[in-house]
């Protein structure tokens, strides 16, 4: 042989898929409450993940305490490969009531219409007034004059308060 001979063989190199991941979110309960979750499934790479929800990489898939937005998680493969998952974690508006009240002027005849917005309906309500008042109902009819309050709760159990609604 001369050495003018030449020869190849082709030869395919495989790896496994980049690192990735699905993301599964749990919005928050309240208005500026920080307890939403993302849960991550690791996918590609050789399936031996740790994860970063921005406190380390751990084994934990589970990211708890977060705030609304967009969180974004880091993924860690055995190979030392990286890639990302990403989820969106909302919240309710927050809590906000309004009141329209007919004074009481011949005994007992006074209203309040309560409007209430955000949070996650329905809604309960917790009203107190003169006289040992009480009731539970959203809007109120027959009142004596003075003072009423009532908390608002909604269905996640975010609390608004309104105090001294003078009828």
């Amino acid at each position: 042989d001369d050495g003018t001979c030449i020869s190849s063989i082709p030869v395919t190199l495989s790896g496994p898929n980049p690192v990735s991941g699905t993301a599964t979110t749990t919005d928050i309960t309240c208005n500026g409450f920080s307890d939403g979750t993302m849960s991550v499934v690791g996918s590609g790479g050789d399936s031996t993940y740790t994860f970063d929800f921005g406190s380390g990489f751990t084994s934990n898939s589970v990211g708890t305490g977060l705030g609304a937005g967009v969180q974004i998680v880091s993924i860690l493969d055995g190979n030392g490969c990286t890639g990302i998952a990403s989820g969106t974690i909302n919240q309710p508006l927050v809590i906000s009531a309004n009141t329209t009240v007919t004074d009481e002027t011949s005994g007992m005849d006074g209203e309040i219409d309560l409007s209430v917005n955000g949070g996650v309906m329905p809604y309960s309500y917790a009203w107190t007034g003169p006289s040992g008042f009480t009731a539970n109902t959203e809007d109120l009819t027959g009142l004596e004059s003075g003072l009423y309050s009532v908390t608002i709760t909604d269905a996640n159990g975010c609390l608004y308060t309104l105090t001294d609604i003078l009828v």
